[in-house]
């Protein structure tokens, strides 16, 4: 799922980021620091491409894990 998520992220910054990731019990949180000139990009239009990678996430786990919630934050360096 993580590869997934750095093809998707490589694809959109132009600048580093980090992606950290924390297993709980019940949820995988998924926590991108990009680039405040990325921000706008990884974002979208009324968060449209943040709902994307969600749901593409979510699709991947769901298949993995079903028990699982997954969160994906992106934070602004």
């Amino acid at each position: 799922m993580e590869e997934i998520l750095k093809a998707i992220l490589d694809n959109l910054c132009s600048k580093p980021y980090e992606i950290s990731r924390v297993d709980g019990k019940f949820a995988i949180v998924f926590e991108v620091k990009v680039d405040k000139d990325d921000a706008p990009i990884v974002l979208g239009k009324k968060g449209s491409i943040a709902n994307a990678i969600r749901t593409i996430l979510y699709a991947i786990n769901t298949s993995n894990q079903p028990s699982k919630r997954v969160v994906f934050q992106v934070c602004v360096e």
